[in-house]
C-alpha cells in the first residue's frame, strides 16, 4: 500500500547523503559502499570500544556483508573500496592475519557533519539547522574550529601493523602505497620485529623505506628530469 507524504508522515529508516559526495571523484556503487560505511561509523561513535588511542572512531565491516547490502558482487564492494580509499574518503588499516582491518571515514574539510541521536531523523516543520540557502547556520567561527580538529584529526598519525606498534599518517600511508611493495605485509614485518626484539624507531617511514631498499621492495620511482636538447 502507498501513500503520498503529508505533514504528519513518518519517516523511516534512512541512510545520510552528505552534499560533498555529490562531487566525489568515484562512481555510484562506491557513494552507496560510503555511505553505509558512514552508517555504521555513526552508530560506533557512542561506544568506546569502536574509538582507538587517538580519538578516532573506527569499524569492522565484512566484504561479505558489505557485498550483500548493496546487492554487488565481492570483487565489485573490493573496486569500490580501494576507489573510496584512493579519493581519500576512508582509510583501511591492517591488523594482521586473520585480523578484521580497521576501515576509518574520512571527512573532507569542509564536509561538516554532526552526530544525531540513533535512529532519529528530522520531521516536517522541525529546525534542522539549515538556512533556506542550504548553508548551515553555524558561525563561522565555529565552522572553523570544526575544520581545524578535522584537519588535525588527519594529520595524526594512525597505528598500523599486527601488533599496532607502528605510527603512519594517513598522508604517510597514502605515499608509501606508491613507493613500497605489498605495503601492508612490510608494515606488519616492522610489527612484529619491533613487538618480538623490543626495538622502538623514531621515524617509521624512513625505517620501512630502508628495509624496503635493502630486500628490493621499492617501487621504481619515475624520472621527468631530461638533459638539455634531450626530447620528453
Amino acid at each position: 500500500m502507498t501513500a503520498f507524504l503529508t505533514t504528519n508522515s513518518k519517516m523511516g529508516t534512512y541512510l545520510m547523503f552528505p552534499r560533498f559526495l555529490l562531487d566525489a571523484p568515484v562512481n555510484e556503487t562506491a557513494k552507496l559502499l560510503y555511505l553505509l560505511l558512514l552508517d555504521r561509523t555513526r552508530l560506533s561513535m557512542k561506544k568506546q570500544e569502536w574509538i582507538d588511542g587517538a580519538g578516532r572512531v573506527f569499524i569492522h565491516y565484512p566484504i561479505t556483508k558489505l557485498a550483500e547490502a548493496l546487492h554487488k558482487s565481492e570483487t565489485t564492494v573490493k573496486t569500490a573500496l580501494s576507489d573510496l580509499e584512493d579519493a581519500e574518503l576512508i582509510l583501511r588499516a591492517r591488523q594482521g592475519i586473520g585480523k578484521p582491518n580497521r576501515i576509518y571515514v574520512i571527512i573532507p574539510a569542509d564536509g561538516i557533519l554532526s552526530a544525531p541521536e540513533a535512529g532519529t531523523c528530522p520531521q516536517p516543520g522541525q529546525n534542522t539547522g539549515h538556512h533556506e540557502d542550504g548553508k548551515l547556520s553555524s558561525s563561522k567561527n565555529e565552522r572553523a574550529i570544526i575544520m581545524s580538529k578535522k584537519e588535525e584529526s588527519k594529520s595524526a598519525p594512525l597505528p598500523y601493523g599486527t601488533y599496532q606498534n607502528v605510527f603512519l599518517t594517513v598522508e604517510e600511508y597514502k605515499d608509501l602505497r606508491g613507493r613500497i611493495r605489498d605495503l601492508p605485509g612490510r608494515i606488519n614485518h616492522l610489527s612484529e620485529y619491533m613487538h618480538r626484539a623490543g626495538r622502538t624507531y623514531s621515524d617509521h617511514v624512513a625505517t620501512l623505506l630502508r628495509w624496503a631498499e635493502k630486500d628490493g621492495k621499492l617501487i621504481p620511482q619515475r624520472n621527468y628530469e631530461y638533459r638539455e636538447g634531450e626530447s620528453l
